[in-house]
């Protein structure tokens, strides 16, 4: 059998987390498995599904590298070859459809949404299952005439029929490869719509169509689903046709362990995460352990090494907890990996999208690209995301600061100031190579030779370059910067103190 798995999100928001992890599961168990991994957008919601997130969903895939096969779309929109939608499939579901109505599984159903909501109210109310009472299945041709002047009609699934049909158990049930298998009394299952009055299908229905179309052998997705599942599997026996194997990967938590919201912002969009700065390579790597682990518990993982250790047999089953503190620890590695040429080009792109988004920083766009790369150099170290690093503005403008912040705690204005001189002094007069184990030689021979502590010299000279408490060494400043405008940052150091 060949794997095939997919991805099928709805363009109703941005890319979240969650789909975004769902997709890389289901791309790494197709690549580690020779098989195909595709995307379908399920954009059968009118209202609101959008073209601005479809294509939030296909760039940020893209983004990732969780790269979909097969090459698919119409002639018209050459820019989305090789993705599915199912606005574009309509034909292909009135025929199955058809098949459907022609057992007599199908039936009009007029309920209003204020109908079914006071139905359910009233289930519950009686501690009742809630499922669709069948109010319509038995309406007379004259009544449903007299409804059809007044609204349009979906259609539900007849379940009961089904059944009887089909000659299916009490029980329906099926083998989860991550939960082992999952049961639920057919009783329970209520005449569901598969057709909304908009002549569009309800997603479960356009999707057991489509996987079985799209030859799917693995349907991998949200345990949110594992209700749907049960419904999806009356249609495969209503149409005859073959199901595919299923695996419900557990959600995302809050903190709370309360359900990530997909309509919250912050850490739940793959669009926020990019705009925070958090690296591809950062981000694949947190979501895979979001759930998973590897059999030699190795936690930094490149997307081909995750390919190579995926196995699905290391899913866990509980709800795994979005840890803001694992993924900026994983980030941060995945900065301080990377050579300096990698993290200037990641950090341009960067630039590069955040002013897609209205967010500009001239300073670091038009510096150039050699400079870029000594001051990221010596700042990666520092840096948990790429966006760190526009807080290290120093080394495009002087910063203004406050003359106290020069005094180092342990020192006082008249060392601070002797300090500041011999350096400026000392570098003024140095003819050798601008490198930083020089400078840090001249400011160490600077504390020796004046009976001076560390703090009246590499503070105050870090504070002068960079106005921050916290940054690059001052000798690794110093060697960005060069000795011109290092020299012209001290002088006015020691003007302030003056």
């Amino acid at each position: 059998m060949e794997i095939k798995t997919r991805i099928a999100p709805s363009p109703t928001g941005r890319l979240h987390i969650g789909t975004a992890r769902t997709a890389l599961f289901n791309f790494l168990f197709a690549k580690k498995n020779n098989g195909k991994f595709i995307l379908r957008i399920e954009d059968t919601d009118k209202i609101r599904s959008t073209r601005e997130n479809e294509n939030d969903l296909i760039n940020g895939l893209k983004w990732l590298e969780i790269n979909w096969d097969e090459s698919f779309g119409s002639a018209q929109d050459k820019p989305k070859k090789g993705v599915y939608r199912q606005s574009e499939r309509r034909e292909i579901y009135e025929k199955y459809l058809q098949r459907l109505k022609d057992q007599g599984f199908v039936y009009e159903c007029f309920c209003t949404p204020e109908d079914l909501q006071k139905e359910r109210e009233q289930q519950a109310a009686a501690s009742l299952v809630p499922r669709y009472s069948g109010r319509c299945k038995n309406l007379s041709q004259k009544e449903k005439e007299q409804l059809r002047g007044k609204c349009q009609s979906a259609l539900r699934i007849d379940v009961a029929k089904i059944a009887k049909a089909k000659n299916l158990p009490e029980i329906i049930k099926f083998k989860d490869l991550i939960r082992g298998e999952i049961r639920k009394d057919i009783k329970e299952i209520g005449d569901f719509v598969i057709m909304k009055s908009d002549n569009m299908p309800i997603f479960f229905f356009a999707g057991v169509v489509d996987d079985y179309e799209m030859k799917i052998s693995h349907v991998i997705r949200g345990e949110d689903h594992i209700s749907n599942t049960f419904s999806q599997i009356l249609l495969y026996k209503a149409l005859d046709l073959d199901m595919p194997v299923f695996a419900h990967l557990p959600l995302i938590l809050e903190k709370d362990r309360s359900k990530m919201s997909k309509r919250k912002g912050g850490h739940s969009r793959l669009f926020d995460l990019r705009l925070a700065g958090y690296s591809k390579e950062g981000l694949l790597n947190f979501m895979a352990l979001l759930g998973w682990s590897p059999k030699d518990d190795r936690e930094f993982l490149s997307l081909n090494d995750l390919v190579e250790s995926f196995e699905i047999s290391g899913m866990k089953k509980g709800g795994s907890i979005f840890d803001d503190d694992k993924l900026n620890y994983l980030n941060g590695l995945w900065i301080r990996h990377k050579s300096d040429e990698e993290l200037t080009a990641d950090f341009l792109q960067f630039l590069a999208f955040i002013k897609e988004h209205h967010e500009e920083y001239p300073l670091f766009e038009n510096a150039p690209k050699s400079y870029l790369l000594k001051a990221m150099a010596v700042s990666k170290t520092r840096m948990v995301t790429l966006r760190d690093f526009l807080f290290c503005d120093y080394f495009f403008k002087e910063s203004d600061f406050d003359e106290e912040m020069l005094i180092f705690k342990k020192s006082d204005r008249e060392n601070t100031i002797l300090g500041l001189e011999k350096i400026k002094q000392k570098l003024s007069n140095f003819s050798g190579e601008w490198e930083v184990e020089n400078i840090f030689e001249i400011l160490s021979s600077v504390v020796s030779e004046n009976n001076l502590a560390n703090g009246d010299v590499f503070w105050p000279m870090r504070v002068a370059l960079s106005g921050k408490e916290g940054s690059a060494s001052p000798q690794e400043l110093a060697w960005v910067l060069g000795k011109e405008e290092t020299i012209k940052r001290l002088k006015k150091a020691i003007e302030l103190l003056s």
